[in-house]
């Protein structure tokens, strides 16, 4: 797709956007290779480390629009996004593993000296994945329920970018029902009508539950191996 002069300057502008946010990034990288415990206040990392959830959604939403605008270089689209992401969890990780020896040492230092208990740091868990709806109308209610918690009732993102992941949780028939309307912040409450109004229908629900009872094969022989073969 060719892109007219007012699209290619927009994109040019995200590009160079997208270029501060990743300096700084790389910014935090290297207070981290400089930092030093011994002569540096352990808070000045931990500050570190709460800004870098902001330049994670930044650079998100920027390439969020980047992808909209051109959307026929996915391949590239992913490079960046992956470059950014090994260098973003690097960085988090680090900060995180030098945070937890400090604190581990002070802490074991402080319980020798009082004879408590040493309580290790939480380890920190993995992000959780968005989940996939494909249109089976059985499965939609927990979809939803997951989505609208994860990104639908975030503030903190951008109505393009929840309608962005929302397009990528789709697959099947649920994204061919969406499929023709335009990606733009106007049609995102669009979408969602439109998807709660074909698969939250506690009737086609129900009918689809009973659908899925009477198609289960018929049990010629009591046994284990049968009501196993049935369940599964």
């Amino acid at each position: 797709m060719v892109l007219d002069e007012n699209a290619q300057k927009l994109l040019t502008e995200l590009k160079r956007k997208r270029g501060v946010v990743k300096a700084s990034l790389t910014r935090v990288r290297t207070f981290i290779s400089k930092f030093d415990p011994s002569e540096q206040a352990l808070s000045l990392l931990e500050f570190r480390q709460e800004e870098l959830p902001q330049i994670n959604r930044k650079f998100d939403g920027i390439q969020c629009e980047i992808e909209l605008i051109d959307s026929d270089d996915t391949e590239e689209a992913e490079l960046e996004r992956d470059r950014f992401e090994s260098e973003y969890f690097a960085i988090r990780s680090q900060i995180q593993e030098i945070i937890n020896q400090e604190k581990g040492l002070n802490t074991t230092g402080h319980n020798q000296s009082y004879g408590g208990t040493y309580v290790p740091a939480r380890v920190q868990l993995a992000p959780i994945p968005l989940p996939k709806f494909d249109g089976d109308i059985q499965k939609w209610s927990s979809f939803y329920d997951v989505f609208k918690a994860m990104v639908h009732n975030d503030d903190a993102y951008s109505v393009a970018q929840k309608f962005f992941y929302l397009r990528s949780c789709l697959e099947g028939s649920a994204l061919d029902l969406v499929r023709s309307i335009p990606v733009s912040d106007a049609n995102y409450e669009t979408v969602v009508r439109r998807l709660i109004q074909r698969f939250d229908n506690q009737s086609l629900v129900i009918q689809s539950h009973i659908q899925s009872i009477l198609d289960c094969p018929q049990v010629e022989e009591a046994s284990s191996e049968t009501i196993n073969e049935l369940l599964l």
